[in-house]
């Protein structure tokens, strides 16, 4: 199964390997976004039933491993994260090493608005957060969700740009 998912995503990078900005992307990069943007989405479609987010993400080529307390994780083409389907808050967690916090925050914003169009109230806001990091605030169905910008490695704070991650709250 992600055998079929690094294929297709090593054959769609192989086609766009130039970004919209005409800078070269090398391949590796550009299949480490759109495995970010596939669990974005993922995340992003499972909030109001996170308890669902597993079977998807296995659909969709992640191996998830068990950790404790019901927690999954994942690492796949250099994205990490866990889910946690029996929280209402902070349940999703997505990171990577080899991409940078503007652009984690960048396709964050990117899909909630293709998901929930009229429910993004963007572009992210910073300070508005305990630990002072960007957030998203989506409103889907009735409930007000936060996507949470951080670095990686579940980090509490946004300090280091090379890195990012999303939380989803």
């Amino acid at each position: 199964m992600i055998r079929s998912l690094v294929l297709t995503l090593s054959m769609i990078a192989a086609s766009s390997a130039v970004a919209q900005t005409g800078e070269v992307v090398p391949a590796e990069e550009i299949i480490t976004r759109q495995t970010f943007g596939l669990a974005t989405d993922l995340c992003l479609q499972h909030v109001l039933s996170p308890a669902t987010a597993p079977g998807s993400f296995r659909a969709a080529g992640f191996e998830l491993t068990e950790a404790d307390e019901g927690t999954l994780t994942f690492n796949t083409n250099g994205v990490t994260g866990f889910l946690a389907p029996r929280l209402t808050r902070e349940w999703c967690w997505i990171s990577s090493d080899r991409l940078s916090l503007d652009l984690v925050q960048t396709i964050g914003l990117q899909r909630a608005q293709l998901r929930y169009p009229s429910g993004v109230s963007g572009p992210a806001a910073t300070g508005t957060l305990a630990n002072s990091c960007a957030s998203l605030t989506v409103l889907i169905g009735q409930r007000v969700s936060t996507l949470e910008f951080r670095n990686a490695q579940f980090s509490t704070g946004c300090d280091s740009p090379e890195t990012g991650g999303i939380l989803f709250q």
